[in-house]
């Protein structure tokens, strides 16, 4: 995370705590009068009672997507994160039963390696500018 982030901006961090004035993107609800700019800034957008808390965004097994739209106009679409399987998923056709009426097991596909790292939320720094005024 940088030395004077923005209030509410997210980075990575290969820690095992939230570095310092940052807290890790888990869901928890905070306090509202501990954390006034940041409350201004999200509101109860990822949940709490708006009256003595805001809940902070749930990041925990995301990577980060864009948004927006591609040059040639068409809008950028989010993946699921869950997909059932279907019978036309697999090539070779569905899996086997085994003797005991069950499933065999069946290969599953996996995304590239990668290292666990996780998201922390600045909860002090710079109020960002709102470029609508």
């Amino acid at each position: 995370m940088e030395n004077d982030p923005y209030i509410g901006s997210v980075g990575l961090t290969a820690a095992i705590y939230a570095p310092r004035e940052t807290a890790l993107c888990y869901g928890q609800l905070v306090p509202i009068g501990q954390n006034m700019a940041l409350f201004s800034l999200m509101a109860t957008t990822f949940g709490g009672d708006g009256i003595q808390t805001f809940g902070l965004p749930d990041l925990r097994g995301t990577a980060p997507v864009g948004t927006g739209s591609a040059p040639s106009g068409a809008e950028y679409e989010v993946g699921e994160q869950f997909t059932a399987l279907t019978k036309l998923a697999w090539p070779q056709g569905w899996p086997e039963r085994s003797s005991a009426d069950r499933p065999a097991t069946v290969p599953t596909a996996s995304g590239p390696s990668g290292v666990a790292l996780s998201w922390a939320i600045a909860l002090y720094g710079l109020f960002p500018p709102n470029p609508n005024w």
